[in-house]
């Protein structure tokens, strides 16, 4: 997913504002992760940035617009603890909405995307950010190289609205109905 298929703007409704009190510090992670393709910079996903330090951006001052304006959710969210920054966890959380989604789920969500491997994941302060996430009204994907699983709602509800599955309950049935109605509005 690139930057520029993000929100920038629009977190702020969603998420907050970026807390005052949290800083990058050393971490780069948002140099790495994903596809920036806009035209004052043009980024494979995975790759680091060619103006990245190891330590912060070396064009700060004069950085595209949305490396200004972009922030993750640990740099947003409260309740994420402060140890749980991405570089301390290797897991970045990012608010997306592709331009062309390809569910309900798929719309407008919180993607986790691990630095090296699917085992990032079970990293206990990446289980206590996702046990958070999970209590709000909004997907939750997690990522890793080309591939993504759905972390929240449950595994029936996402098969219900990702593949038009038929629910297996009438409880999931009721669940699914509640987020595609949510959905279908953004």
């Amino acid at each position: 997913m690139p930057l520029a298929g993000m929100i920038a703007d629009g977190a702020d409704q969603i998420l907050g504002a970026p807390l005052p009190e949290r800083a990058c510090g050393g971490c780069t992670l948002c140099c790495v992760l994903p596809e920036i393709n806009v035209a004052e910079l043009k980024k494979a996903a995975g790759v680091t940035c060619q103006h990245c330090t190891g330590g912060g951006c070396g064009i700060y001052p004069e950085r595209p617009n949305i490396c200004r304006t972009w922030h993750c959710v640990w740099r947003r969210v409260p309740e994420m603890p402060e140890a749980a920054r991405p570089d301390r966890i290797s897991v970045m959380f990012e608010l997306a909405q592709p331009a062309a989604p390809r569910s309900p789920l798929h719309k407008l969500y919180i993607r986790g995307v691990a630095l090296h491997s699917w085992d990032d994941f079970s990293h206990p302060l990446v289980l206590d950010a996702l046990a958070y996430l999970r209590t709000k009204p909004i997907p939750v994907w997690l990522s890793y190289g080309d591939s993504m699983t759905l972390a929240h709602p449950s595994f029936d509800v996402g098969r219900c609205l990702v593949e038009n599955a038929p629910a297996p309950s009438e409880a999931v049935a009721r669940e699914a109905k509640r987020w595609r109605e949510r959905y279908e509005k953004t």
